[in-house]
């Protein structure tokens, strides 16, 4: 959605920026779910930790790295160097799902960590 919004309104800086994040977004899914997932089996944190009321359903995949975080990291990082200010704007959802996935009980904090790194890694 924010990508679609970017494309409509922004011009051809919205229009290369939400390309760039969309390619980068899939390039880290791809990169965690088909490639570090199946190199680190890591269970899920214990449901005993989570609130009964807050508990979501979990799926069986290793928990490390977080996907959800590596992609939405990984759009704010193509974004930001097309469209410093939507780049910007980009941070406060990126750290909010990090911060959900861990509140829920889905993710540890260093799988967070660990798909935000690779979420904004630049080859190096």
């Amino acid at each position: 959605m924010t990508a679609t919004a970017m494309a409509a309104f922004g011009g051809w800086r919205g229009r290369t920026a939400a390309a760039a994040g969309v390619a980068a977004m899939t390039v880290a899914q791809v990169l965690s779910n088909a490639v570090a997932k199946k190199l680190y089996r890591r269970r899920r944190p214990p449901r005993e930790w989570v609130p009964a009321e807050e508990l979501q359903e979990c799926p069986d995949s290793s928990s490390f790295p977080s996907g959800r975080t590596g992609a939405a990291f990984a759009f704010l990082g193509a974004v930001a160097p097309v469209w410093p200010a939507a780049g910007a704007a980009c941070g406060v959802p990126a750290l909010t799902v990090a911060a959900e996935r861990v509140h829920s009980g889905a993710r540890y904090l260093s799988d967070v960590a660990a798909g935000a790194r690779s979420g904004c890694s630049d080859g190096r």
